[in-house]
């Protein structure tokens, strides 16, 4: 590191390349590892990061996981969380991406929230008692199933 300043680095060869970049965190062996010129970005785990900074900026990611956002060099403030989560992207932004193996839908996606990988069949969520609104499966006993009222910010009052 030459200029750079708020970094941390733990692991073998965590931030190896760091030059000018400032305020990174890399916990992990090779996490941001060719990362030279970017700023606050956070990678948890082994590989996770490892070209962030590559194609010019990268700044404001979050990957926690082996090999999370593993390719992101140009993309900006991704998160991701899990097992090779988001390693797809390169120069996409604002996304979100959990869930083991998950990916965005491009290398180049923008403003996405991804949950799970393709082998996912269903979702379930739960507002209030007994299940919810916007669930994956069929016949959800939520208060929008039951004709409850749906609030202005999206949510749903159950009872």
């Amino acid at each position: 590191m030459t200029t750079g300043t708020y970094n941390t680095a733990v692991g073998r060869r965590a931030a190896d390349a760091l030059t000018t970049g400032s305020f990174n965190t890399a916990v992990g062996a090779r996490c941001l590892r060719e990362n030279t010129t970017a700023d606050n970005n956070t990678g948890v785990g082994n590989d996770s990061l490892y070209r962030v900074g590559l194609g010019g900026e990268g700044n404001y990611n979050t990957g926690v996981g082996y090999k999370a956002l593993y390719d992101v060099r140009a993309g900006d403030s991704n998160t991701s969380l899990g097992y090779q989560a988001g390693d797809n992207i390169t120069t996409g932004y604002n996304n979100t991406v959990i869930g083991n193996q998950a990916d965005a839908s491009s290398a180049t996606a923008a403003n996405e929230i991804t949950l799970g990988n393709s082998s996912i069949t269903s979702h379930h969520s739960r507002a209030g008692h007994g299940g919810g609104a916007g669930s994956g499966t069929s016949g959800g006993r939520g208060a929008a199933a039951r004709g409850g009222p749906a609030r202005q910010d999206g949510s749903v009052r159950a009872g």
